[in-house]
């Protein structure tokens, strides 16, 4: 049932946050209001509340609701609860159909949870972006269906009407994204986001944010605008204020972050404005820092396209006796790494087969019988509907052309190793690993290829320094589960301490730092710290402030385990649990 919900994008939201919305986006009795996705109709239902109080008959908020939806069973839903409300069940301008195939009168008011759909679920993809091609121009195959709805419904939005969604935050630094936000400055009045520290949807581990806009008119001229990004607690209340314009107004101005239309970028991450503190935004103006990749060459770990046939267990070795002589050490994931080093004495949980010969030449091995024994297997690829016979016919395998198709070794001597290793996903624990004995490292990690002239050791010390994790979290994308997710793409921007410009004197205190680090196993990195600290001159109440900072992001890695209660209705208080960072 999970699965099945997630496949077709329902998700069910708390209705504190549709009140929320509704009050927002409604300002007249007279408001007609659209939901292009009403699912079980809760938007709808706080919409008619909303009009209700702002003076309209029940009458007429029978014919002031618009919507669609393609499940049938939506419409019967929405119908039995504005029964319950007391409200007619007749709604004449909410019908069963495709969005995509709609058309609605002109609206007030655009309000709802666009449905939610992973990249792999969704289907006819090229008849989507045809279908907002008008609005988003040439989008990726990667966009989120909710880009497509927004841009699609919006169309019957009113000039000047408003725009109250929540929606997945992953548009906000997805490279996908960027004509998304492209289209939202072009077409509307920013007037807020908000997002949420802590896990919203019950049934799925989304991270939304609240997107609050007013549609521009045609010859609008841009004037000087700012946008507040807003963060709710980790703890989040059961309810949310009944005043939403105080999200907006009052809290960026004491803790949140206020930012100008013209400094949004499309192209640019837009999540550090939401959850970033003010100790990073501090520290990004500091002269000594560079771009990672002036530092050292990235690239992603290795990508062997056939997981189950070349990435072998200790167990899985052992098991099938498999000659070491054609393995390798390989790191698959952080959890193969207990310290920051790798080193000839590190326990070896998993091999990469690494092998060239052809199976002439293997006649007789352990690794002749696994390789036959995959060859036999029956595999289904994601995003294929049938299945093939042999891991040598995977899609992705096949066109890496290697010969023999099992032949890794190639790539592996082509590639080489890299000497420092950095988790693409981060959870509570962070840790930049020293691969001193040279193995192998998948694709959870990025591997760095340090630049000539830049010493290794200093680098290690700043690069597990709490300023750059806090540099790597802020620059990485905060998924719903709770796990910061390091883009390759993004990855060379990220900025550290240049330790070219350091004086001899740092760079060896940077390096007795790590010796001491390194004897900790990782555990006792203020040595690290102090050492960065000084060799720029900042003082210690800076490391102080810094350090709550990174708390309170790691604390968001952990903040999916208190959802908002379900039926609960809005709070007419003015909740100071409304913490912001």
């Amino acid at each position: 049932m999970h699965r099945l919900l997630k496949a077709h994008g329902f998700v069910r939201t708390p209705r504190p946050i549709a009140a929320l919305l509704a009050q927002w986006a409604i300002r007249a009795a007279t408001d007609h209001v659209l939901d292009a996705g009403f699912g079980e109709g809760v938007f709808l239902r706080e919409s008619a509340r909303r009009l209700l109080a702002l003076g309209a008959s029940r009458s007429q908020v029978a014919h002031q609701l618009h919507g669609v939806d393609a499940d049938p069973q939506a419409l019967q839903a929405l119908r039995q609860g504005l029964q319950e409300d007391g409200l007619p069940a007749e709604v004449p301008g909410v019908f069963v159909g495709d969005l995509f195939a709609s058309h609605f009168p002109p609206v007030d008011v655009l309000i709802g949870n666009p449905p939610y759909v992973r990249r792999w679920w969704q289907k006819d993809v090229a008849a989507l972006q045809l279908a907002a091609e008008q609005e988003l121009g040439a989008s990726s195959r990667l966009t989120d269906l909710a880009c497509y709805f927004i841009a699609y419904s919006a169309r019957f939005l009113k000039p000047g009407g408003r725009l109250a969604l929540i929606v997945s935050d992953s548009w906000l630094d997805m490279r996908y994204g960027k004509p998304f936000k492209a289209y939202l400055l072009r077409t509307f009045r920013l007037r807020g986001i908000v997002g949420f520290q802590s896990q919203v949807f019950p049934e799925v581990l989304v991270r939304p944010v609240m997107l609050l806009a007013e549609k521009r008119h045609a010859a609008e001229e841009k004037g000087p605008e700012h946008v507040p990004f807003v963060a709710l607690h980790s703890r989040m209340p059961s309810a949310l204020p009944a005043e939403p314009q105080r999200l907006l107004e009052e809290a960026p101005a004491a803790t949140g972050t206020v930012v100008a239309t013209r400094d949004l970028a499309p192209e640019a991450s837009w999540t550090p404005y939401l959850y970033m503190p003010r100790a990073w935004q501090e520290l990004q103006q500091q002269p000594w820092l560079t771009p990672l990749t002036t530092l050292a060459q990235a690239r992603i770990g290795l990508q062997s396209f056939a997981k189950m046939f070349y990435l072998v267990s200790a167990a899985t070795q052992q098991r099938w006796a498999l000659e070491r002589r054609w393995l390798r050490p390989f790191l698959m994931s952080p959890k193969d790494v207990t310290a920051p080093l790798v080193s000839h004495e590190t326990p070896v949980r998993h091999f990469v087969v690494a092998c060239d010969w052809s199976k002439e030449h293997l006649a007789g091995t352990r690794l002749l019988r696994y390789i036959e024994y995959w060859e036999q297997q029956v595999l289904k690829p994601r995003g294929l509907a049938r299945p093939v016979r042999g891991v040598q016919n995977l899609p992705r395998l096949r066109k890496t052309r290697r010969r023999p198709w099992y032949n890794l070794l190639t790539t592996l001597e082509r590639r080489g190793t890299a000497p420092v290793l950095v988790p693409r996903r981060i959870y509570q624990r962070y840790q930049v690993v020293w691969n001193q004995a040279g193995w192998v490292a998948g694709e959870n990690f990025i591997e760095l290829i340090p630049r000539p002239a830049v010493p290794l050791r200093p680098l290690l010390a700043v690069l597990n320094a709490s300023p750059t994790e806090v540099a790597m979290r802020a620059n990485a994308h905060l998924y719903g589960g709770g796990v910061y997710n390091l883009s390759p793409g993004r990855f060379g921007a990220v900025p550290v301490l240049d330790v070219r410009q350091l004086s001899p004197a740092s760079l060896q205190a940077l390096a007795q730092a790590y010796d001491h680090f390194l004897r900790s196993g990782g555990r006792e990195r203020e040595g690290l710290d102090r050492a960065v600290l000084a060799a720029v001159g900042l003082p210690l109440s800076f490391l102080t402030r810094l350090q709550a900072a990174l708390q309170r992001m790691q604390g968001l890695a952990s903040a999916v385990v208190e959802p908002l209660a379900l039926g609960t209705t809005a709070n007419p208080v003015w909740a100071e649990e409304l913490r912001l960072l």
